[in-house]
């Protein structure tokens, strides 16, 4: 019986981790059917109801994920760790202000919770509200010493105080203060330049300020963003509000191409409340910094001619699948060049209009499938036009460039 239980509650744990990764790998249906065998077992197993209650958030049906939170609590009233399962998944997807009132939530229950605190601490800093949030990296750092983030988080507070902030109404500029000399006002211009160009094309009005942190150092940069000083591979990353981007001093990248990349993400993430895919918000990056600079753009390489005519590109109506799929730093590369295809398409094809129409129904609460059938028509028809499309583009082979660019986010 004992061995009977230990196996049980293996499974489970599998069958959640599964839930989990699935969830992360927007295959939604195949997540809610490993949650579904779990409560089939145990139906009042909270972590698995907490899913479920991420997932109804997910497809944007409020009353659903509050049942399944409901029942969640039902074994355990005041259960915090039910309420930061939530929180912290939709932080994954982005949602850090459904995120971080999750943890306020979970704190409600037991403000003592360090997984809670920490994790809010972390929206809060994504959302740009550095007031409220390093004081609870502080507090989560004083009640336990040996959690690594917020030891992390403390560690770079402390360095972040020697850096010099470059200010006015649209943007805080932070960088290191042997750098800000050099590149400040420069980097203060393109800002400035790419706001102005971006918000006009996009029809956004853009009212809140926006941080923007450079960081000489990889490492820091990789704890300010993930928590965890070692994440290699990204140049920089915008959470919305905020965005963080490795110096020159670390990368050799383009770094007005970069600041340019990551200010379309402001863009686009604000307009659609941070409710789109990856590879949408990337692709349409990808494209404007072609646009405002020719010289910006990622090149058609050998590699991506092949993958192109052997079929090896991602139909719009699963082009998450370009990014979430990936295995290697190849796959991720020709993720971004063809979500930046697809994007010209779109545009070219159907109208910018059309895409900012997408966008706003992202924001309120539609599938992407859905705004793109509902503003441009069929998705068989989409996915035949652009898979007929990239092939028609495509240079003679002796005309291909070899070389890669990097991810510039």
């Amino acid at each position: 019986m004992v061995n009977d239980g230990v196996a049980a509650a293996v499974i489970e744990r599998r069958r959640r981790v599964a839930a989990e990764s699935l969830i992360d790998g927007e295959e939604y249906d195949a997540a809610g059917d490993e949650l579904v065998r779990i409560l089939a077992v145990n139906g009042s197993e909270p972590k698995a109801l907490a899913l479920l209650s991420v997932l109804a958030l997910l497809r944007n049906d409020a009353s659903a994920a509050e049942h399944a939170r409901g029942q969640a609590l039902s074994s355990w009233a005041h259960n915090p760790e039910v309420d930061y399962l939530i929180g912290r998944k939709l932080s994954q997807k982005y949602r850090f202000t459904e995120g971080a009132e999750a943890q306020r939530r979970a704190l409600a229950f037991d403000a003592r919770y360090t997984p809670a605190r920490i994790q809010l601490a972390q929206d809060l800093l994504r959302l740009g509200r550095d007031t409220d949030g390093w004081p609870l990296v502080a507090e989560a750092q004083k009640a336990d010493a040996y959690d690594i983030t917020a030891f992390n988080l403390v560690t770079l507070r402390d360095k972040l105080a020697g850096f010099k902030a470059i200010e006015n109404g649209h943007f805080r500029l932070r960088m290191a203060a042997n750098e800000a000399p050099i590149y400040g006002p420069r980097a203060l211009a393109i800002l400035e330049r790419a706001r102005a160009t971006l918000t006009a094309k996009y029809g956004l009005d853009l009212r809140e300020q926006v941080t923007v942190e450079i960081y000489p150092s990889a490492g820091d940069f990789a704890v300010r963003t993930f928590g965890m000083p070692d994440n290699p591979g990204y140049l920089g990353v915008c959470f919305g509000p905020v965005i963080t981007v490795n110096s020159p001093a670390s990368q050799t990248a383009n770094w007005e191409s970069v600041l340019w990349h990551e200010f379309c993400h402001v863009v686009t993430l604000t307009m659609t409340r941070n409710r789109m895919p990856r590879w949408l918000s990337e692709g349409i990056s990808v494209f404007e910094e072609g646009n405002e600079n020719a010289s910006w753009t990622r090149s058609m390489s050998l590699n991506y001619r092949d993958r192109i005519l052997n079929g090896k590109m991602q139909p719009i109506s699963a082009m998450s699948a370009a990014f979430l799929q990936a295995k290697s730093g190849e796959d991720l590369q020709f993720a971004y060049y063809q979500s930046a295809l697809v994007v010209q398409y779109l545009v070219e094809h159907y109208g910018l209009e059309k895409l900012k129409a997408v966008l706003r129904a992202l924001g309120t609460g539609q599938s992407m499938n859905d705004a793109l059938a509902a503003q441009m028509g069929p998705l068989e028809t989409l996915d035949r036009g652009f898979a007929e499309s990239a092939r028609d583009q495509l240079p003679i082979q002796n005309n291909c460039r070899s070389g890669e660019g990097a991810s510039a986010s």
